[in-house]
């Protein structure tokens, strides 16, 4: 099958072996608002995807025209899966016995995850999401056991919300916990932390063995529950539970001033992580970081054969024996040529030195918070409150990469007109503006999302055609911000509400 893709011009490999969202649409970009090549735009749609760059879209197109020329393929593939995994170590500061299993993207590592959680096939599994309206729009449904999108990785297609397997679905059942109130207000840990530990005590009792999602930074920024109430839970319970962190926004760690990777993997917790948000590798790759304790190696189960359609033998770890033989062979090369660009933006981001990287975020958040709130009808949503968190380990602030905001007059802007604005923003000519997608952070409550990505911060850092010092290029990228926020109030101003739209701003 491998062949097939390679059969393929670049925009249309590179947005294969996944979903429909990948998708172009009529003007050539997806869903999302990003393009297969690169992209003259102001990127700050990270927390959604973006458009590769062309540093990414290098090493990609490398890898291709290898594959292409060699009459030895799977070596190649081997290698490539090989570095990505040695990149990942490298990046996250992980043992060498931890496990590495590459997925398509975030949402297909969810439905692997389920299948890891499941150590005991008499037992149903208890599937509790933080946030779903914060996590990746498929989450709820591939956590359910569920296809999410009509068409599958291999290439077939699929009834969406129907079984991937229908015996394990049977026996799933998917809870949510809202890291948000009414209004639209984070929820206190206490609040919060109390019913995720009543719900897994009562599944546990009920007979179930539960999956346990934490989320380190949802599509807003919330990190939740505590560290400290997961690890009561799994000291409690640690033969019923498997925790696995929603970290697929990919800010989190030492770089971001929060809890380390290699100590999530010695709690003995599953990580998910992508290369296709905050590091902006061509949308989507991802990675489920596994620690050996799980003991995953040991199984003598395979997954189900239709989980073929999603993952191939080459993408599980060479240790999971059982579960490699259960998959076929063909070889997602789509997949792994986002993959090997995400690397590239991930080695670009080490590169700049830490002093450097955390004043880069800083003066993004200072400067995004600044202009955004200074702009009429636009309201700058409050950054995670790292005082009441464990997950924040800096001692000198935590700066926020994604900053959210709402669009108002009397009334707050619903879905429909952000994602005008949104769309109109993409389109500016000469230099289109991306921002993340319209979020609901409760009901008829949505918000608009700048963020920065890696290949901004590098191109900030490192850029002399910005400025011959970082000072400068630190003022190129203040008025960048100035320049978006006084297009989003322009557009604000000229787009007109269809009543059905709005929803009346809460007291």
């Amino acid at each position: 099958m491998w062949r097939s893709f390679l059969e393929c011009g670049f925009s249309e490999l590179i947005t294969s072996g996944c979903d429909t969202r990948l998708s172009p649409e009529r003007d050539g970009l997806n869903r999302y608002g990003c393009s297969s090549l690169p992209r003259l735009e102001v990127p700050l749609g990270s927390c959604s995807c973006s458009s590769p760059s062309a540093r990414g879209t290098a090493a990609a197109e490398a890898l291709i025209v290898a594959l292409r020329s060699t009459q030895t393929p799977k070596w190649i593939v081997a290698e490539a899966i090989a570095n990505v995994r040695r990149c990942l170590r490298s990046y996250m500061g992980l043992p060498d016995d931890v496990e590495i299993a590459l997925t398509p993207s975030g949402t297909d590592a969810e439905l692997l995850a389920v299948a890891l959680a499941d150590r005991d096939p008499d037992r149903p599994i208890f599937n509790l999401i933080i946030g779903p309206d914060e996590v990746g729009s498929g989450t709820v449904r591939a956590a359910s056991g569920l296809h999410y999108d009509a068409r599958v990785p291999h290439g077939g297609s699929a009834v969406q919300g129907s079984p991937v397997d229908r015996q394990l679905e049977n026996r799933i059942q998917v809870h949510s916990v809202d890291v948000r109130d009414a209004r639209g207000l984070p929820r206190t840990p206490t609040d919060l932390d109390t019913e995720v530990q009543q719900l897994v005590s009562q599944a546990v009792a009920d007979g179930y063995q539960v999956l346990l999602h934490a989320v380190a930074h949802s599509k807003t920024g919330v990190f939740a529950p505590r560290l400290e109430t997961l690890q009561r839970i799994q000291s409690q319970l640690s033969s019923d539970v498997t925790v696995i962190v929603d970290a697929a926004q990919g800010r989190l760690g030492s770089a971001f001033g929060t809890v380390a990777f290699a100590d999530l993997v010695r709690q003995g917790w599953i990580i998910n992580f992508t290369g296709s948000k905050f590091f902006s590798g061509p949308p989507f790759s991802a990675a489920l970081i596994v620690p050996r304790s799980l003991k995953v190696s040991r199984r003598t189960r395979g997954l189900p054969p239709t989980f073929g359609n999603y993952f191939s033998r080459a993408e599980m770890p060479k240790s999971w024996t059982a579960i490699r033989q259960s998959m076929d062979s063909w070889i997602n090369v789509p997949a792994i040529a986002r993959w090997t660009a995400a690397v590239a933006e991930i080695q670009a981001f080490q590169s700049v030195a830490p002093l450097e990287r955390a004043a880069i975020m800083q003066s993004f958040a200072h400067s995004a918070v600044e202009h955004l709130s200074a702009r009429s009808g636009l309201s700058v949503l409050p950054a995670f409150e790292q005082q009441q968190s464990d997950w924040v380990t800096t001692q000198d602030g935590y700066a926020p990469t994604v900053i959210s905001f709402s669009v108002q007059s009397s009334e707050s802007f619903g879905r429909k007109a952000l994602s005008t604005i949104h769309r109109s923003l993409n389109q500016l000519e000469p230099m289109p503006i991306q921002l993340g997608q319209p979020v609901q952070i409760s009901p008829g409550n949505w918000v608009l999302r700048v963020a920065l990505g890696a290949p901004l911060l590098v191109r900030v850092a490192k850029d002399a055609s910005l400025g011959d010092d970082l000072t400068t290029r630190l003022n190129w990228l203040d008025d960048t911000l100035r320049n978006v926020a006084q297009e989003v109030e322009s557009l604000a101003a000229s787009t007109l509400l269809n009543e059905t739209d709005v929803a009346v701003i809460a007291n």
